[in-house]
């Protein structure tokens, strides 16, 4: 079995990475995972889209008793059981290498570090010799990061943009120091500024992680997923194109808070150094 994690913040292109990942032909798209698996998530999850005719069904178009790969698995469902995660990834993994073998890829992106260190504690104690595994830490250019924050909480100013910024500060520096803390991590830092510069090149560079050959093309239309909370028409849309929104060019609280907050516009100069190259061709990478 491969296995790609995907880690990072919300509004960073960790779906999109994960969309996009699902374009090769033996993927297998599972969404985050962790928070399907958590029962504090999944009450809260029920509480805000309770009314919704398709809060339980699948990204497959099934309910999830009646998914053709959940359906098998609703006893991990965070409303049916509270067993610890680390136990919840271990059978997961086990059903998937006996359902689908070896030859399959799965990308999981439940983003946070502790979802991370479940998994890897799962597959060290399931895993067999020829799975590969790789995290792609997913990272959005401050500036840009922090405009989307502002459309989704509707902050105005300069006091706003500086806060969401040493969030965004806050929580990469916490994912460098688990790859810090481990080398033996096999991952990749991916921009989501190079993603929608070079889409197929960067996408190819996260296959190459888990030796899976390169894509001649995408084709983000046709995939097969089972993301068991990404069915409803707001979380799916807009899932065909790669886009990028550049209205913070001209937002001048996030170009001030950008100037003052020198730790944010540090780690955002490093996360470019870092960042996977970009194809021969395209200018190399740089802070827009």
């Amino acid at each position: 079995m491969k296995l790609l994690y995907i880690g990072g913040l919300e509004h960073s292109g960790t779906t999109l990475t994960e969309q996009l990942l699902s374009s090769h032909s033996r993927s297998l798209s599972l969404g985050e995972i962790a928070s399907f698996f958590s029962p504090s998530h999944m009450q809260a999850y029920l509480r805000a889209w309770g009314d919704h005719d398709d809060v339980r069904r699948c990204s497959c178009g099934s309910d999830w008793e009646n998914c053709s790969f959940w359906g098998q698995l609703t006893h991990l469902n965070g409303l049916n059981s509270d067993l610890p995660l680390v136990e919840k990834y271990a059978q997961l993994i086990s059903f998937i290498r006996r359902q689908l073998g070896d030859d399959v890829l799965v990308t999981d992106s439940s983003k946070s570090v502790e979802a991370l260190d479940a998994l890897r504690r799962a597959l060290r104690r399931e895993a067999a010799s020829q799975d590969r595994f790789g995290l792609i830490l997913v990272a959005k250019d401050v500036r840009s990061f922090t405009a989307s924050m502002k459309r989704k909480s509707g902050g105005k100013g300069l006091l706003s943009a500086f806060r969401s910024m040493n969030y965004w500060t806050h929580a990469n520096t916490k994912w460098l120091k688990v790859l810090a803390a481990d080398p033996s991590i096999p991952h990749r830092i991916n921009l989501y500024e190079h993603l929608c510069l070079d889409t197929l090149g960067q996408v190819n560079g996260l296959l190459a992680m888990v030796e899976e050959a390169p894509l001649p093309s995408l084709d983000i239309a046709n995939t097969r997923s089972h993301i068991a909370m990404g069915n409803k028409d707001f979380l799916m849309r807009n899932r065909s194109r790669v886009r990028y929104d550049q209205r913070w060019f001209t937002d001048d609280a996030i170009l001030l808070a950008y100037l003052i907050n020198g730790p944010a516009r540090r780690l955002n100069h490093r996360f470019y150094r870092m960042g996977q190259p970009l194809a021969a061709g395209l200018p190399k990478g740089s802070p827009i």
